[in-house]
Formats: C-alpha cells, sequence, structure tokens
C-alpha cells in the first residue's frame, strides 16, 4: 500500500499487530523504537477488561468537561507538567510584543519534531492516542473502542486558553494549584558527570525529542487495599526455614515457597512422602501435608486454587500452583505405575 512504503520490514511486523484505527496515525517518520512504545500502550490497555474500566468510575473534574479534546489535552497536561510550563511561556512572549496565540504556538509546543503522539488514560474511559501530523489538524483515537475523531489545531488552542484564563500572570505552581487541586510535582534535575577539561570542546547537543509521549503509570486508588503479598526472599526464607529435614530443595528451583519431594530412588519407591504445597490465598502460604494416596484430592485443591488466583489476575500465584500441580501429576503417574 502506498501509505506504508518506506515503512521497513522491522516497523510494518510490529505495525502487523496494531489496530488500523492506530496504523492510520503512523507515518514512515516514526521510528521502530517510537512504533514499540505505541504497541506498549496499545497492550496496557487491553490488560484490562470492560468491566474494570468500568469499575474505575469517572474523574469528576474530566466527568463535567463536555468535548472528548478537552478532557484528553485536561489530562495530557497533568500527566506531562513541562507542557503547561511551555504554554505558559508562549503566553508570556505573545503579550510581550501584543499578540494572540496563534495556531502554530501550539502546534510546535504539541508536535516540536512536526509530528507528535501523546498517550492518555483517561479514568473510567481508557487510553486515548492524540496525534498531530500537520499543522491543523489532531486526531484522537480511543484505544479500547477504535473509534477515531478529528479536530482542529485551533480548537486545542481555545481550550487551553480557557483552561488557565487570566492565570498566565501567575506562578506556574498556583495555576497548577487552581487546575488540579494539588501541589506542582518538582522534577529531579539529574546531576550532570563530572568530566575532564578539554580546549575547544564541541558542545553536546540535546537528544531528539521522541514523537511518542507514553501515558504515566498510575498507582492503585488511595482506597483499594491490595492483597497481601510477601516478597519472593521472604517467603522462600521462611518456607525453608519451616520445611521438614528430610526434604530438599532443587537447588535451582525459582518457585517462591514450594518445597519439593527427593526424588524417588530404586530403592526408595513404596515410601510415603509428605509435601508442601506452594499455593497462596491474598499472598499468605499455605502449607499442607498430604500422603501418596491424597495426591488427587491435592490436585483438585491446586486446580481450584489456580482458578482462583486467574480469576483475581494473582499471576505469580498462578505460576507456584501450577508448577505444583504438575509436579503433583507426576506424582499421580509414578504412583499408578507402582501400582
Amino acid at each position: 500500500l502506498p501509505e506504508y512504503q518506506g515503512m521497513g520490514y522491522a516497523k510494518l511486523a510490529l505495525m502487523l499487530t496494531l489496530p488500523d484505527s492506530i496504523n492510520q496515525e503512523l507515518t514512515p517518520e516514526y521510528t521502530k523504537t517510537e512504533i514499540q512504545a505505541v504497541k506498549e500502550e496499545v497492550e496496557a490497555e487491553h490488560q484490562k477488561t470492560d468491566l474494570e474500566v468500568m469499575m474505575e468510575g469517572l474523574n469528576p473534574d474530566i466527568e463535567k468537561i463536555e468535548s472528548d479534546l478537552d478532557k484528553a489535552i485536561y489530562q495530557l497536561i497533568h500527566d506531562n507538567p513541562d507542557l503547561l510550563v511551555e504554554y505558559i511561556e508562549i503566553s508570556a512572549s505573545a503579550e510581550r510584543i501584543g499578540m494572540p496565540i496563534g495556531d502554530v504556538d501550539i502546534y510546535e509546543m504539541l508536535a516540536p519534531n512536526e509530528q507528535a503522539m501523546y498517550s492518555t488514560r483517561l479514568q473510567g474511559i481508557g487510553r486515548m492516542f492524540l496525534s498531530i501530523k500537520d499543522q491543523e489538524h489532531i486526531t484522537l483515537t480511543n484505544v479500547r473502542t477504535n473509534e477515531k475523531q478529528t479536530y482542529y489545531v485551533q480548537e486545542a488552542r481555545d481550550y487551553l486558553q480557557k483552561m488557565i484564563g487570566n492565570m498566565t500572570g501567575s506562578r506556574t505552581e498556583d495555576i497548577w494549584m487552581a487546575l488540579f487541586n494539588e501541589e506542582f510535582p518538582v522534577k529531579e534535575e539529574p546531576k550532570a558527570p563530572e568530566t575532564a577539561k578539554t580546549l575547544n570542546a564541541k558542545p553536546i547537543s540535546e537528544p531528539k525529542k521522541s514523537k511518542v509521549t507514553k501515558a504515566p503509570e498510575k498507582s492503585a486508588p488511595k482506597n483499594e487495599k491490595p492483597a497481601k503479598t510477601l516478597n519472593a526472599e521472604a517467603h522462600k526464607n521462611e518456607m525453608e526455614n519451616n520445611a521438614p529435614k528430610d526434604i530438599g530443595q532443587q537447588p535451582d528451583q525459582e518457585a517462591v515457597g514450594q518445597q519439593d519431594t527427593e526424588e524417588t530412588t530404586e530403592e526408595a519407591k513404596g515410601q510415603q512422602d509428605s509435601v508442601c504445597t506452594g499455593a497462596t490465598i491474598s499472598g499468605e502460604p499455605v502449607p499442607a501435608t498430604v500422603e501418596n494416596t491424597d495426591y488427587e484430592d491435592k490436585a483438585a485443591a491446586l486446580a481450584r486454587d489456580i482458578s482462583y488466583f486467574v480469576a483475581n489476575r494473582k499471576w505469580t500465584d498462578v505460576k507456584y500452583a501450577a508448577d505444583e500441580l504438575a509436579q503433583t501429576a507426576s506424582m499421580l503417574m509414578m504412583t499408578k505405575e507402582d501400582n
């Protein structure tokens, strides 16, 4: 297809995994790394079910905003404080020369590399891609529904002016507090490495800004109590301390809290070994001693545990329980062979 000429195989391979609504916003100017970042944003959004997104509820501040573009810009400014700082500087410069802020000013602010794609996530709605490919248009794409809307850059400029109002002469921290009712985030400047002095040294140019800006990771809501979990090392040490002396662990075993019976030798066949399950509920280890004749009950219990963990998205526990179930199945097969 003509629109994909110049993309290259590596880029096209990534784009095959993306919906057409997103691919339509990508051009040959996007690098493989930038397209990979877009892919990661799409995958991150689809990890949540529609029910989970609905249960998030809408942000009251965003819910009262009418236009979808305005909602996205409000969240985009919150996610990228540097954009607010830059807009205030543009406004101050325009006031000094007695000129209004133009569409070109907003275009250059949002797309310093002439093209840009921002990912911003609206609570209770999902991720939105705000893409800019020319000086006149902004496209808004809903990652969950693939719905696409096209706006003019002028509409973004109008909302920013409405959003900031007459506060352009105020301190950035005060404007931020008025907009979002929270303290302005302080960005820690990285310390420059000490270098040897050189004569006629050429200044190092700043790296080119990526055309793709990802949505920041959001922490869990304060009213949501996460299930208790043990870190891997603490969990492993606890299970090792409680393990019977005659039970050994494989030295390269990575599953946390999992204790395996020693390999059955020809001389030890018929002996009954006890096993501790690695399954956990809400992060709490649930040791259980079983006889060989109880392996079928143990397998059924582990299967129920796996179902519970999958339903509650406890993927680490799913892995541990699945490993233990596989070992239990092996023991069952050995027991049946002996019989």
